[in-house]
């Protein structure tokens, strides 16, 4: 063993360069191995600290029906839901700049025009200030090949489906964010419109949608979901029960949707017939003073 151990080292001093750049490129490679290793858990890890201080949702819930305060009542009352919020949205065409693009125009949540925020999908802003007026918004300020800010004008050229909910042709800017519910600027996701995806983002003030206008999508965050990493089997676990609840409730709330929707065109018949009835007994009345006041003009000619 003594004399293995003194070859060794009469090899190595005999060749002590090349030994020395040997162990570098294999302390190099454990290094590189090592920072591969890592940098998946890393990236996870810092995504899902930027999703939990930004409270992004956990959940999305769509009805082609549409969504109405109630609904968002009874969203918040299946078990295990944390936070509930509604949002309308539109694909739009619209020219920014000289480009021609497709643009997602979503409400901006009204905590942010009273100097709160809310409790799903916070936003960071970048720039500007938060719009406080119909027909202003902010802008993903993390899209290089698309840039805008604040005084650059939104011309909307049409709408998805020719939906009508917006209640404006212009947009103007006032402000640019970050979303966490956009993580990607090469792509804000896919749409109908032009190229089949998203160009621009945009986040309107109050009034900008029409008064009529539904919520297109709820947002759900889920209680005990944070302490894990999104994605994670242990979210997925947490995620899931509550899915899986809000599943199972699907066709009473789509039923309780359609009878609200019922009742809130009876309600605008009742109220058109009861105009009706008022104007023809208006019109009744009137009819017959007049009546009575040519009778009166007839009996004092004869």
């Amino acid at each position: 063993m003594r004399a293995f151990t003194t070859g060794i080292a009469r090899s190595v001093r005999s060749s002590l360069g090349r030994f020395l750049a040997i162990a570098g490129i294999v302390a190099l490679g454990c290094g590189f191995f090592a920072g591969l290793r890592m940098c998946g858990p890393d990236m996870r890890a810092a995504a899902d600290a930027y999703y939990d201080s930004t409270l992004l949702w956990d959940l999305r819930v769509v009805s082609t029906q549409g969504l109405g305060e109630k609904d968002l009542e009874r969203l918040a009352q299946v078990g295990g839901v944390r936070a509930v919020a509604g949002s309308t949205s539109v694909d739009v065409m619209a020219r920014v700049g000289s480009e021609q693009v497709a643009v997602r125009v979503a409400t901006l949540p009204g905590e942010y025009a009273h100097g709160g925020e809310p409790d799903v999908n916070r936003l960071e802003l970048r720039g500007g200030r938060w719009p406080s007026a119909p027909g202003e918004c902010v802008v993903s300020a993390d899209n290089p090949a698309l840039p805008a800010s604040p005084g650059d004008v939104v011309g909307v050229l049409s709408e998805a489906g020719g939906s009508g909910l917006l209640a404006v042709d212009e947009l103007t800017v006032v402000g640019t964010v970050s979303s966490s519910a956009y993580p990607y600027t090469v792509s804000f996701g896919s749409t109908t419109l032009g190229s089949g995806t998203i160009d621009q983002y945009a986040f309107v003030a109050p009034g900008t949608f029409s008064e009529e206008a539904p919520y297109t999508e709820a947002y759900l965050t889920v209680s005990g979901a944070s302490p894990y990493e999104s994605g994670g089997e242990k979210y997925e676990r947490v995620v899931g029960d509550v899915r899986s609840a809000l599943e199972g409730e699907a066709g009473a709330l789509a039923e309780a949707r359609a009878e609200d929707l019922r009742s809130d065109a009876q309600a605008q018949v009742d109220d058109a017939r009861a105009e009706l009835e008022a104007s023809r007994a208006a019109a009744e009345s009137e009819l017959s003073d007049t009546r009575s006041a040519l009778d009166a003009a007839a009996a004092e000619i004869a």
